[in-house]
């Protein structure tokens, strides 16, 4: 099976090399500027110039604390934090959350203010709190315009996954020390989804599906993990919409299903993101520079080929609970199935740079926006084939 693993990351290694992307141009190569982080979030309102701001603007600000990626190497080097809290603080609170991946902001509703936060699950064992991390999330929700009790912690495991962390010094935060309240999605973990898509593969590599077909489908099981976590996405958006309700959303490490559940929040909330040059923005902000780990699982990583534990199908899972929604709402989608084939064709064959590592540091050590193709200019050069006749802005 090593054998196997390492032949096969070879071959997709080379076959990296081989498409567009080799040759060193002068300068960023195309397709780069699909998120540009002050550019998208002064769409959001926060950022502008001085005066130009709401209210919502004026409670947040652009850090730079992460330029140099020392305080957290998956993080992308601007984040947006409460303009109330300083970069000492978010340097203290780091060593409390695991990977030192803190709270920060992602998006905003641009109606009620209420706040779409991520982070990873806090270091607080069986009971341990810390002031700091405590102050930030209390800021966060004062930044959004609301008390901590209109404030909600999205833990996207079952309670039992996050006592289990605990025992290991992880875990969740405490509602009553927060003041906050928990919610657990209970999402199947990267383990149990290429567990379950390992089934779904075996069963349609059959010559012909037989009278258990329906059967063995239901047990793989992969629909449910697909419901269940547009039923978490839904929950959120639900929340912050109609309730005026923040989130600060996390998993384990927070760039898995914390990913997932706040790209289809996001989908769910704003319209500009169901086009096809913000569903770039998009899948650029929350899967690309917030630190999904593509290389490991994608495949690309020499010691975490495609048959090892980090494997998993993350993006695929996603792009298929996109297909739901568009399916489901075809006139609210720009963009159509073959984008979304498209995109998991390029993802897991290497064609696209920006899904062959794992975050902005590794990129940045490597070149990459000069060296690689990003993924979206094929999908703009042949935009006729990738938008739906359905679609109503």
């Amino acid at each position: 099976a090593e054998e196997a693993s390492a032949g096969a990351t070879a071959q997709r290694t080379e076959a990296v090399e081989a498409v567009g992307g080799s040759a060193i141009g002068p300068g960023r190569r195309p397709g780069w500027d699909a998120f540009l982080p002050p550019e998208e979030y002064r769409r959001l309102g926060i950022g502008g110039a001085e005066g130009d701001e709401d209210s919502i603007g004026r409670a947040w600000r652009l850090s730079h604390v992460n330029s140099d990626f020392s305080l957290c190497a998956s993080y992308p080097s601007l984040l947006v934090v409460p303009a109330t809290v300083e970069d000492k603080t978010l340097h203290a609170v780091s060593a409390f959350r695991s990977k030192g991946r803190i709270p920060v902001l992602t998006w905003v509703h641009p109606l009620n203010g209420s706040a779409l936060c991520r982070s990873s699950q806090p270091l607080s064992g069986l009971n341990s709190r810390y002031k700091d991390d405590e102050a930030l999330i209390a800021a966060i929700a004062s930044a959004a315009g609301h008390e901590a009790s209109n404030f909600a912690i999205v833990d996207c495991r079952s309670r039992i996954a996050a006592a289990g962390n605990a025992m290991m010094g992880k875990g969740t935060e405490s509602a009553g020390h927060y003041g906050v309240n928990l919610v657990h999605l209970d999402i199947a973990n990267i383990h149990r989804m290429r567990s379950s898509f390992q089934r779904l593969h075996e069963l349609h590599a059959r010559p012909h599906r037989g009278p258990d077909y329906l059967r063995i489908l239901e047990e793989c099981a992969w629909l449910r993990h697909t419901s269940s976590l547009l039923r978490g996405a839904l929950a959120c958006a639900n929340a912050m919409h109609a309730h005026e309700v923040s989130l600060l959303v996390h998993c384990s490490d927070g760039w898995d299903r914390t990913a997932q559940v706040c790209v289809l929040t996001q989908l769910l909330l704003d319209p500009h993101y169901r086009t096809l040059r913000g569903l770039a923005t998009l899948i650029d902000k929350d899967i690309v520079a917030f630190g999904h780990q593509c290389r490991e699982r994608l495949g690309f990583d020499k010691e975490h080929g495609p048959y090892s534990s980090e494997w998993s199908p993350v993006i695929l899972q996603l792009l298929d609970a996109i297909w739901q929604l568009l399916n489901q709402f075809p006139t609210a989608f720009e963009f159509n199935a073959s984008a979304l084939r498209y995109l998991a064709l390029a993802a897991h064959a290497g064609r696209a740079g920006q899904f062959l590592y794992s975050h902005d540091k590794q990129r940045e050590e490597a070149d990459v926006r000069s060296t690689l193709s990003s993924v979206w200019p094929q999908l703009e050069a042949h935009r006729a084939a990738f938008i739906s006749p359905a679609y109503s802005a």
